[in-house]
């Protein structure tokens, strides 16, 4: 059976220690940048808002290292509480929000590979850089896949490879879905560390 085409960004699912994800965040600034959808890849843009309580972030693409992944958006930083917040599926360009971002580099989540060659088992442990962001306005998901092209050891790849997604419902091939940890972690040791080959 073929793998369903739900591409959907980063998604949190559980730590590294094997305990759940519990939902933890901490809120930053979105100024008037870049689109950035719910499972889009963030990076520090080197300021704050008015009240320097709130880092800028914007999109991340190949090569930086990421601070987190946003999960949601408001226009105030009080995001659990913000009732305007419920039909806000991201935050278009030219617009500022606060967004709530999952910064823990112990974090794991889950992200598809990009339709093409298929990943194999001995890619696991791996690292790989990520195909660049679109997003999809309708549903509010970022589009974001692993580049399995250019699948390496290298340290400054933003994603490595922990295991295959274990459900009925994937398998290895396109679409495939797998637990990842974000390798070039702004708030982790260094660049990341080499992948297993």
């Amino acid at each position: 059976m073929a793998n369903p085409n739900k591409i959907a960004g980063f998604r949190p699912i559980k730590h590294l220690n094997g305990n759940p994800w519990n939902g933890n965040f901490n809120v930053y600034y979105k100024s008037a940048s870049s689109n950035i959808f719910r499972g889009s890849p963030v990076i520090l843009a080197g300021s704050a808002d008015t009240t320097g309580k709130y880092p800028t972030i914007d999109v991340g693409g190949a090569g930086a290292p990421f601070v987190g992944v946003a999960i949601a958006f408001s226009t105030t930083p009080y995001i659990a509480a913000d009732p305007t917040n419920l039909e806000l599926l991201y935050s278009p360009s030219g617009t500022s929000h606060y967004v709530a971002v999952v910064d823990d580099p112990q974090v794991i989540f889950e992200l598809f590979q990009e339709e093409g060659t298929d990943m194999a088992i001995t890619d696991v442990g791996m690292n790989c850089p990520i195909v660049a962001e679109s997003g999809d306005t309708t549903t509010g998901l970022s589009t974001v896949t692993m580049d399995y092209s250019d699948l390496a050891v290298t340290s400054t790849d933003e994603v490595k490879v922990l295991r295959l997604i274990n459900s009925e419902d994937n398998a290895l091939g396109s679409y495939a879905r797998f637990e990842v940890l974000i390798n070039n972690h702004t708030y982790g040791q260094g660049l990341g560390s080499l992948g297993y080959d």
